[in-house]
């Protein structure tokens, strides 16, 4: 089935350093962004090989990307804690706010109203207003870092999951908790809000996906604990099924019972964000530096509740009307006249927005989104008339408070995704040649298709031989790893590793105290080589240091090193120590992989379970 329903689209190198991030457009599956460790945000279309548009300027690390509902806006979130909101139609910034001080992992426009919500590594959550540059709210509660962020369809809600495994519901208007939603085991990785009723789904690391409902916040349905975790999820535009994604496959749910109702295997890895464009799944995912997505045909796939499996009674959902859940209200968005002005940009700033493809710019963007879309739904501004003036939650009376004032930003129309024709990605079996044209024109033509790939080995190349010239002139393999380790190359990095593990007789508490960060970076890799070798890295590691360490963190007055002081010692072994034990939840849910990957975790548990 896989192989009838699957199609990989593109395979591309999209920037020189770590991608960080990824998403889809939402008003049309087609366009999509990167993020990456390079500075930089991409602006793509699935079906072309070269970007449309590069955005530069920002300070440091790309760590999230976002459209807006009418995909004219982008809003780029950053390791420093800022972020930049581009018009992507002017193609220019309109605004910066300097939102945390640690880095923004995602963020999110409101469907409606010029307010962004973004979530950062500090474990809070912040509500702007785009107009006046100003923070409505700070919501603050959860223990550990934001992992995604999502508007109710009303937009009067805040959904936000977290890795301390819980997820919670914010009352815009109130600025205050609605719920904790709590009953997962494991780090929450998304959270989505079903189009129409009042139902809320998650997908955690604990390998479940729950259905929550929005009137009681309890939860109705679990999914059966998988073998893999799942990564992103999607209720599909009718809001009859869920699609959930994992490294290596698809599954359709539907709910009360939670019945799995298809599970393909698919030889995609680490989906970051789904799209649906009429019964099409378009998937992306991102690895190092490179980008693939691919289109899943769901006329293959079951999606028929009678051959669900569970052990509940069936219920069909192919009718609103069979749900006895509350539904939003439909009705037509209020227009507004309300424009505002870009930020006037700082001598300092030196955001910019840059062409890389002018045809695919003007015909997307030019033409004001003139594309072939399909009509335009009705979107629910308000909650049902008819909900009870109060809902119980844990025994306590919860009012429902009236909407907030927001009113939609200016020409921000929201369509429905734009069908994507088959025949686009039809495999080509000959290149287009017109008969004018010569063999160096051709030549230059398939070149072209590689540039991306030769900056990238340009600019490896030249941090091999920046190292190279660090160790001949100051013979010291610990400055080496320390200016490899901020070159930010995981390739470069593993092959530096690679190297020092065949030189046993050169590892040093200094030299294993800069290396075993990235080293657990590495076993945290999507490619079995980079795993492979940040796996080694902490074996030995562990071998040669793991009899140290203990000894150091346990004694009240160790012995002092002839070189190294009581206190420096104790610091390189518990910063050792604290990256190594990170690791002993995902190396226990990664021992169950066949070959020698899996092998390696096992021998690597063992390790650590006798040696630390």
């Amino acid at each position: 089935m896989a192989h009838q329903c699957f199609s990989k689209l593109q395979d591309i190198v999209a920037h020189c350093d770590e991608i960080t991030c990824l998403s889809l457009g939402q008003k049309t599956v087609q366009l999509f962004a990167t993020g990456s460790a390079d500075k930089s945000a991409m602006l793509w279309k699935i079906d072309k090989p070269h970007s449309i548009m590069s955005l530069t300027g920002h300070t440091s690390a790309v760590t999230s990307v976002c459209f807006n509902l009418a995909d004219e806006l982008l809003m780029v979130g950053t390791q420093s804690g800022t972020i930049k909101i581009w018009d992507l139609e002017e193609a220019k910034v309109m605004r910066t706010l300097a939102c945390h001080k640690a880095a923004v992992p995602c963020a999110v426009f409101h469907p409606y109203a010029d307010i962004v919500a973004t979530g950062s590594l500090d474990s809070g959550i912040k509500l702007w207003d785009m107009r006046r540059k100003g923070m409505l709210f700070q919501f603050r509660g959860h223990k550990s870092f934001i992992t995604s962020l999502n508007f109710s369809p009303d937009g009067r809600w805040l959904a936000s999951t977290s890795d301390d495994s819980s997820s919670r519901i914010w009352d815009l208007q109130n600025g205050k908790t609605l719920a904790d939603l709590n009953e997962h085991s494991g780090s929450i990785t998304s959270g989505v809000f079903h189009p129409n009723e009042f139902l809320y789904a998650t997908c955690s690391l604990d390998k479940t996906v729950k259905f929550w409902d929005l009137e009681s916040f309890c939860c109705v349905g679990t999914s059966p604990r998988e073998a893999q975790s799942s990564l992103c999820i999607s209720f599909d535009n009718s809001g009859r099924r869920l699609y959930s994604a994992g490294n290596d496959f698809l599954k359709v749910y539907s709910w009360e019972p939670v019945l799995t109702l298809d599970s393909v295997t698919l030889p995609w890895d680490r989906v970051s964000t789904l799209g649906q464009a009429e019964m099409q799944l378009i998937a992306a995912s991102f690895s190092n530096t490179s980008v693939s997505t691919y289109v899943v045909d769901l006329n293959h796939i079951n999606t028929d509740i009678s051959k669900g499996e569970s052990k509940g009674d069936k219920v069909s959902r192919d009718s609103p009307m069979n749900s006895s859940r509350k539904n939003y209200t439909k009705g037509s968005r209020p227009s507004t006249s309300t424009t505002y002005k870009a930020d006037k940009q700082d001598d300092d700033d030196k955001s910019m927005a840059q062409i890389d493809n002018a045809d695919d710019y003007n015909a997307i963007f030019k033409a004001k989104f003139k594309l072939n879309h399909d009509p335009v739904p009705d979107r629910p501004p308000t909650r049902p008339t008819d909900v009870p003036s109060s809902r119980p939650y844990n025994g306590i009376e919860q009012p429902i408070v009236s909407p907030p004032d927001v009113t939609p930003a200016a020409g921000h129309a929201v369509e429905s995704p734009q069908s994507i024709d088959p025949k686009e990605f039809m495999p080509k079996n000959q290149l287009p040649i017109s008969s004018h044209k010569t063999s160096v024109d051709i030549f230059q033509t398939v070149e072209k298709g590689y540039e991306s790939v030769k900056i990238v080995l340009s600019g490896r190349n030249k941090n091999l031989q920046t190292l190279r010239t660090i160790y001949s002139t100051e013979g010291n393999w610990k400055r080496t790893a320390e200016s490899a380790a901020r070159m930010n190359d995981m390739s470069l990095m593993a092959d530096l590793l690679n190297m020092l593990l065949t030189k046993s007789s050169i590892w040093t508490l200094d030299l294993a105290s800069v290396i075993c960060p990235s080293a657990v970076q590495l076993t945290m890799a999507k490619y079995d080589a980079h795993i492979e070798c940040g796996v080694k890295t902490i074996t030995l590691i562990v071998l040669n240091f793991g009899n140290l360490i203990k000894t150091t963190l346990k004694a009240q007055t160790a012995a002092i090193g002839p070189d190294i002081s009581r206190e420096d010692r104790y610091n390189k072994c518990e910063g050792i120590f604290k990256n190594i034990i990170y690791l002993r939840d995902y190396i226990d849910e990664r021992t169950g992989i066949p070959g020698k990957v899996g092998l390696a975790f096992k021998e690597l548990r063992l390790l650590l379970n006798t040696g630390l």
